[in-house]
């Protein structure tokens, strides 16, 4: 069974692959989940920091 840790840390990696290749909303998922499970284990500001960088993905994305 994986770590937390570990789950993360390819989550992280997927988010990056699907941004690279300009999937945003895919990245931006990625990233909800990376920030979901850091603030289960108590890490706000790993948390925090996913949860701004998805957001500056969707920047200019989301309709009025």
């Amino acid at each position: 069974m994986k770590s937390l840790l570990s789950q993360n840390s390819h989550s992280w990696e997927l988010a990056l692959h699907y941004e690279r290749g300009q999937l945003l909303a895919a990245a931006a998922q990625q990233l909800a989940i990376v920030s979901a499970r850091a603030l289960d284990r108590g890490a706000a500001h790993e948390s925090l920091a996913a949860a701004r960088h998805a957001l500056t993905l969707g920047e200019g994305q989301l309709a009025p």
